[in-house]
């Protein structure tokens, strides 16, 4: 939300056109943007959880703290991820109501949609474990979803035959695989949003 937010309000405001009036490219709008939300964002979520790591460390000790760490870093990761997604999302969109509608739409879509349409698909098309994975880990939540899951608990038993393929087909690399497919997205995102800003401008 904050991500196409940040991009269309330049728009819809009028101010895009005094941005790329200056001598900066195109991408140095969006990266820059991109990091002072991932910023604050990053912070937000270190306060946020912060409190909750307290008590964690109060009671459980410092061993646990790390995997706690852990769920913090992924967290921001994502939410790196997503403030990518928006942006690029952001470069295509007019107006702040269209940016609003379309983030919350995808987030739902990512959140909510994704679990019942995997459901619907595996009983109706009776997909294979391993497709079942790779369509599942291309979704940034469920990558994460599984990321952190995996590194807490050390299996996925909750995703069952899907859970089982992903640890004996890649044991400890999973952990790797599913921060490649994140960064692949972060990545992919502002590649779009650079580009797009590029070939549309102010239009």
């Amino acid at each position: 939300l904050l991500g196409s937010l940040s991009m269309s309000l330049e728009r819809e405001h009028g101010s895009l056109p005094l941005l790329l009036a200056q001598p900066v490219d195109p991408g140095e709008i969006v990266l820059g943007k991109w990091l002072g939300l991932t910023f604050s964002t990053s912070a937000a979520i270190f306060i946020a959880f912060g409190f909750s790591g307290a008590v964690v460390t109060r009671f459980a000790g410092w061993h646990d703290i790390t995997m706690y760490l852990f769920m913090v870093l992924a967290s921001i990761l994502l939410a790196m991820v997503h403030l990518g997604i928006g942006m690029a999302l952001g470069t295509f969109l007019r107006n702040s109501a269209m940016a609003i509608g379309s983030a919350v739409f995808l987030w739902l879509a990512e959140v909510m949609l994704s679990d019942v349409t995997l459901i619907m698909a595996t009983l109706g098309l009776k997909l294979h474990p391993v497709r079942l994975f790779w369509v599942l880990i291309a979704n940034p939540v469920q990558a994460y979803r599984i990321l952190v899951l995996n590194r807490l608990h050390g299996d996925l038993e909750y995703f069952g035959p899907v859970g089982r393929y992903a640890i004996h087909q890649f044991g400890h690399h999973l952990d790797v695989l599913l921060i490649g497919i994140l960064m692949g997205w972060l990545v992919l995102s502002l590649v779009v949003g650079v580009v797009h800003l590029r070939r549309s401008g102010a239009k």
